[in-house]
């Protein structure tokens, strides 16, 4: 093996598994399950899969029903037969629970990295393309992409895991391509995309209309720069024959979900543009009314300023040479800019939208690499000279990235979710407590946990269903027409109150809970969390 290949093997391996580190910080320094809107919810699911022997189970419980069946788009039965999502993703984190033994700690192992491998894909996109520098550039601003990272921390990994098979869709369909168009064909890269956006759909089908965009685009570039089709139709039917017999069997579930969506996201109109200036904005103001961090549309906070002249000048260095491989990316970023439109030209919501947002790091920041390569092909000295001056540059170029890209993201990791911004020690053992000894339907009422993802984890890891105040009595009781829903247990949580320093609170609760469970059986303490039997 050549030394430069031993070289790159060591540097791709120590950028994947320092990127590992990095996005595992979280759960390293608090060994807790943490995240924000979606992130209990699939840990709720996999982590009831790791105790049931039974997937029919998984379609029971009602503490996943109170999770989601506020959303019409999902409705109350959201993971029954008839989902229109597939229990695989959480059958392999489930796996990696088992496996691991520790189960929160194996879980966001499996979960960082699943979502760093599209590092791996993206390096390798670059490196059959455009060759090992600027493969390495973009995988390492893709390392401490921000909008990857709270992607991560709002627990929607199937986006992320999905997107990470986008790179390697776009190479076998360009390599098919190249070879049909040169009059070599090779059929088995077709065959081969079809698997792999299998692979995207099983996680989540969404990211299909961002992948379908970029082919239809790619092709149109190839039908006029080479003046013919660029596939046989007879490969496209088979490898559409493989993408539909292997999903096939969920695509009614899928169809049903994507008409709910409809319904669901063209009810408030708040989120969809009709300013035609928005054809010159990235982001329409549709996006500006969406329920997330309004810094996810900032380009200096999550990508710096310093890399924008780099991915214009990528984005005119391709336009201007126009090969294949050039137009592939240019038809990526084109894709991207219509769909983030598509509330402009089709007046779907930008909510819906914001998923193809975490499309955007990986088009950006490979444009970023190739535009650095324009600029060093500028420079016109003898070629020892411009491997020095190749060198400096990439050093400048990592001195930039470590300031402006890798400090703030590495820092957003580290600080993590430490309680009580995530269920605390007292919290979990009480917890697990009650899914080892109260009964599946019991109900149980929450008083004293503030904060609502904790109160969301609580209830996820005990598997039992809990409420915090009467409207959610009310609100089961008119869901599912049945007014069987009289508490059983009482949870008296001191942790975050204490935690705070709230000690006003504390003597508030303590004198409701002298006052109203003085005849109830105490079954659990710990130092913070009590449980009362009020059967």
């Amino acid at each position: 093996m050549k030394k430069s290949t031993i070289l790159e093997v060591l540097l791709v391996t120590f950028l994947f598994l320092f990127s590992i580190y990095m996005w595992s910080l979280p759960i390293k320094n608090n060994p807790l399950p943490y995240g924000e809107v979606d992130a209990a919810h699939h840990y709720c699911i996999a982590d009831y899969m790791t105790e049931s022997d039974n997937i029919e189970e998984l379609y029971k419980p009602s503490f996943l029903y109170y999770q989601y069946a506020y959303r019409s788009l999902l409705g109350p039965h959201y993971l029954s037969p008839k989902s229109p999502y597939t229990p695989n993703f959480f059958l392999n984190q489930a796996i990696s629970q088992i496996i691991g033994g520790n189960r929160p700690l194996s879980y966001y192992l499996f979960l960082s990295i699943l979502c760093v491998s599209i590092i791996l894909s993206s390096y390798f996109l670059m490196r059959k393309l455009f060759g090992i520098i600027p493969a390495f550039l973009t995988s390492l601003l893709i390392m401490a992409s921000k909008i990857d990272i709270m992607t991560f921390i709002m627990g929607q990994y199937v986006i992320l895991v999905s997107f990470a098979c986008l790179p390697l869709i776009l190479y076998s369909y360009y390599k098919y391509t190249s070879s049909f168009l040169d009059k070599k064909p090779k059929q088995i890269y077709l065959y081969i995309m079809a698997l792999l956006m299998v692979t995207q759909y099983f996680n989540h089908y969404q990211s299909l209309i961002d992948t379908f965009m970029i082919l239809l685009i790619f092709s149109i570039f190839l039908v006029i720069k080479e003046k013919k089709i660029p596939f046989n139709f007879k490969h496209a039917v088979i490898a559409t024959i493989i993408f539909l017999v292997l999903t096939g069997p969920f695509i009614n579930r899928s169809w049903q979900s994507v008409k709910n969506a409809e319904v669901y996201y063209t009810e408030d109109t708040e989120d969809i543009s009709d300013d035609w200036e928005d054809l010159f904005k990235w982001y329409t103001s549709g996006y500006d009314v969406i329920a997330v961090n309004q810094s996810v549309f900032s380009y200096k906070d999550m990508h710096g300023y310093w890399t924008l002249p780099l991915l214009i000048l990528g984005s005119l260095f391709l336009s201007l040479r126009r090969k294949r491989k050039d137009l592939l990316l240019l038809s990526w970023i084109i894709a991207l800019y219509l769909i983030l439109h598509f509330d402009l030209f089709l007046g779907m919501g930008a909510g819906r939208l914001f998923r193809s947002v975490n499309n955007v790091p990986y088009i950006f920041y490979s444009l970023v690499a190739v535009g650095f390569m324009g600029l060093l092909s500028f420079i016109k000295v003898p070629p020892k000279t411009k491997r020095y001056i190749t060198y400096v540059l990439i050093g400048i170029f990592i001195l930039l990235f470590f300031n402006f890209n890798f400090k703030s993201s590495f820092e957003i990791l580290d600080r993590g979710y430490a309680p009580p911004y995530s269920i605390n020690n007292f919290q979990y053992d009480a917890a697990r407590w009650m899914n080892d000894n109260l009964k599946e339907d019991d109900i149980i009422y929450n008083k004293g946990t503030l904060i609502q993802k904790t109160r969301r984890f609580i209830r996820c890891v005990s598997h039992r269903f809990m409420i915090a105040n009467e409207e959610q009595k009310e609100w089961l009781i008119d869901t599912y027409k049945d007014d069987n829903f009289d508490t059983q247990y009482y949870f008296i949580d001191y942790s975050e109150l204490s935690g705070l320093g709230m000690n006003k609170e504390v003597e508030e609760l303590q004198h409701w809970e002298k006052e109203n469970l003085i005849n109830s059986t105490l079954v659990y303490n710990n130092q913070f969390v009590r449980i009362y039997d009020v059967r």
